[in-house]
């Protein structure tokens, strides 16, 4: 079986997926034999050089030294976004600190402190239950409230919707510590179970992260709120391809193209592919913020970017602000945007040809759609 240097990294059959999409980047291309080989072959140039330069200490013959070069093991880093091979014994390039790693990190924004149905066990107010840290930008009065000890606060009374995601994912990125998940989301959301179930619908969506390792996972909003990011319009545009879903394929997620920006959990493999929000369109509209992180998702991580099937996030307050939707020839300058910041080997995706020919259409219409359902991970963490 060859095993490329992306499925090292990934080590996780449903990221990236069907395909290996990511694994077409050109730092991540190499196979393990060709990277082997050319540490061989450093390590042939370091030993004709000590030969030339000791040849009366030298006693192996090139055969054994050649089978000393096969069999020798590297080491693998990425410094920015570069893979570097060093040979076992050799000056490393970069030390890396480790992180800890924790499972989720929570970000959101909101008026001053966490809204009393975040701040509650159900939700986020637990670390244990959560297994998470929560990081929340006041944006109108700071908050003073140190009671939960895994919340930590920052004030910034200048931000947009999107600036203040920015903000919140540049702080992210500094922090000691890695999390599997940074999960965003506006501080009116809710979570809920889509039928009349006692589980805890966080707990349930923390679950399925964990279980499926989804690159970019959202849960869709409630039938009752539905205009284009429900369950039911995910079927719907399934069996309008002809793809329909029988009852026995569907698992804790589906493929999709288009989710809400209220609530979305980013692997930590994905996050700083699919982020920054855009935000030269906030004097317009905030619905322009999230459609270049919608399109990166599907570019990079086709069949991997994904809605819940059972758990719904609804917006309690839909506070005012400009709601104006952009036209098809906004979303190709957005699409222009997206395509300057892809990698060189995906500017000619088939997917992102499909967003300049469909648009609008590509929420409704992308063979992503017809996806299979991503299955639970043959192994655990």
């Amino acid at each position: 079986v060859k095993i490329t240097l992306a499925d090292r990294l990934f080590n996780n059959e449903n990221f990236p997926i069907y395909g290996n999409v990511l694994a077409k980047q050109p730092w991540m291309r190499l196979s393990v034999s060709r990277v082997t080989a050319f540490a061989g072959c450093l390590l042939a140039a370091a030993a004709l050089w000590y030969t030339l330069r000791n040849a009366s200490t030298v006693t192996s013959t090139s055969n054994d030294l050649a089978g000393k070069i096969e069999e020798s093991p590297i080491h693998l880093e990425q410094v920015n976004e570069q893979m570097v091979v060093t040979p076992v014994g050799a000056p490393s390039t970069k030390v890396p600190e480790k992180k800890k790693k924790e499972n989720f990190l929570y970000l959101t924004m909101t008026e001053n402190c966490l809204p009393n149905h975040l701040a509650s066990s159900r939700a986020i107010a637990d670390a244990t239950a959560c297994d998470c840290e929560v990081m929340v930008l006041s944006y109108k009065q700071p908050c003073n409230d140190a009671s939960l000890q895994h919340v930590k606060y920052i004030f910034n009374s200048s931000t947009t919707w999107a600036t203040g995601r920015n903000l919140l994912y540049e702080l992210a990125m500094q922090k000691e510590k890695e999390f599997l998940y940074y999960i965003f989301m506006d501080d009116d959301i809710d979570l809920e179970m889509r039928t009349k179930d006692t589980t805890n619908p966080w707990r349930a969506f923390e679950k399925s992260l964990l279980l499926y390792e989804p690159a970019v996972a959202a849960p869709p909003q409630p039938e009752r709120e539905c205009i284009s990011w429900c369950l039911s319009a995910l079927y719907s545009y399934r069996k309008g391809l002809g793809c329909p879903l029988k009852a026995n394929e569907i698992t804790d997620f589906i493929p999709t193209v288009r989710y809400d920006g209220a609530y979305i959990a980013l692997h930590r493999r994905a996050v700083s592919h699919v982020m920054p929000h855009l935000t030269q369109y906030d004097e317009i509209s905030r619905w322009f913020a999230h459609r270049n992180v919608e399109m990166k998702s599907e570019i990079m991580f086709q069949g991997s970017t994904v809605g819940h099937t059972f758990v719904t996030a609804a917006n309690g307050k839909h506070r005012p602000y400009r709601r104006v939707r952009p036209t098809g020839k906004d979303l190709l300058s957005i699409l222009d945007i997206v395509e300057s910041q892809l990698p060189k080997d995906m500017k000619n995706s088939s997917v992102l040809q499909g967003w300049r020919d469909r648009q609008y259409n590509q929420y409704s219409q992308s063979p992503t759609l017809c996806f299979p359902p991503l299955k639970p991970l043959s192994s655990t963490r």
